[in-house]
């Protein structure tokens, strides 16, 4: 009998995610796409009882353990490398991944692949709820199909650059050579997603949210960002700025501009990892662009501004004043 054709894989690393990982795992069991989709989970070594919850749930969906793989690394090797082993084994046509703490609607991947189907895009996106301890949020695309202006006024935020919420054809990462940049764990979704975008011949969007972007604890996250998490962010940047420039694909050089600046911003946004000479000496045609992302509070465009200037006396009594400001607010 030939094997049938599998449409969809959707690769989900699995770490230190015990609490969240069982809702995960029944969101998709419970997609309304029965055929030609394929679950593939990584175990990255987790130390806690993921593995152990994640194998139990899947036991209760008898109907789709054949579509189910469970891959397991002999040490911890971080988010990137845990969906390059999954992608490695995806047989799928499109491409798509998913983070074990978060949880996704039932109709997410029929409604995305028929969308690519229908449109023949090598990308479709959707749009998310962002689920905060006090609120949720609806976070939407502003426009219905991608295209260069698009892409240089969009800012690295994860509306524009998660793996998460991206179905994309498998072929558009193997015809370029796209893979996670080895040990970026920080902006990984940044290094992929941008090439992808960039060599997409079409990427449209749905704008009805159909994954739960899981920021139960978005102050922690936000926080204690640490050095050697903002220097992943820089490599990844200065890698992409490379990569772009190998190929002259200098059209792109306004999203390489903000990735690069947004990639140091937590040099002198994050107080655990403030280093403002650092952050003046790392890409430098850089430092004048504070200004030109909305998603740059204007406390934080203060702080740019001053050590920019190289008020770092001002730049300290901000940074207090914020760091109080913040105390006494919730994300």
């Amino acid at each position: 009998m030939e094997k049938t054709s599998i449409d969809i894989s959707v690769i989900v690393p699995v770490y230190k995610v015990e609490k969240y990982v069982e809702r995960c795992v029944r969101s998709l069991m419970e997609q309304t796409l029965k055929d030609n989709i394929e679950f593939i989970f990584v175990d990255d070594c987790s130390p806690d009882n993921s593995l152990a919850i994640l194998q139990e749930t899947i036991r209760q969906y008898p109907q789709r353990e054949p579509a189910v793989t469970v891959l397991h690394h002999d040490r911890n090797r971080g988010v990137a490398a845990a969906r390059q082993t999954g992608f490695a084994r995806a047989t799928g046509k499109y491409i798509i991944h998913c983070d074990a703490d978060d949880w996704t609607e039932p109709q997410l991947y029929e409604t995305l692949l028929h969308t690519a189907e229908q449109h023949g895009a090598d990308i479709v996106g959707c749009a998310y709820y962002a689920n905060r301890p006090a609120e949720t949020e609806i976070v939407d695309y502003p426009f219905d199909e991608e295209t260069l202006d698009t892409i240089n006024r969009s800012e690295p935020s994860l509306l524009y650059c998660a793996l998460w919420n991206k179905l994309i054809k498998k072929e558009l990462y193997t015809a370029n050579g796209i893979r996670c940049f080895e040990k970026i764990n920080m902006y990984e979704d940044v290094g992929v997603t941008t090439r992808l975008r960039a060599m997409s011949a079409k990427t449209i969007f749905v704008h009805t949210p159909l994954y739960h972007y899981n920021q139960e604890n978005c102050n922690a996250m936000t926080a204690q960002l640490s050095p050697s998490a903002i220097s992943q962010q820089i490599e990844c940047a200065a890698l992409l700025e490379r990569w772009f420039d190998e190929r002259r694909l200098t059209q792109f050089k306004p999203q390489i501009d903000a990735i690069k600046f947004f990639s140091k911003l937590g040099l002198i946004v994050v107080p655990a990892s403030a280093d403002p000479r650092r952050w003046r000496q790392t890409f430098p045609e850089t430092n004048a662009n504070g200004w030109r992302y909305g998603s740059v509070s204007l406390v934080n465009k203060l702080l740019v501004t001053l050590v920019r200037y190289d008020l770092i006396a001002a730049y300290n009594a901000a940074g207090k004043i914020k760091n109080l400001l913040r105390g006494n607010r919730s994300c």
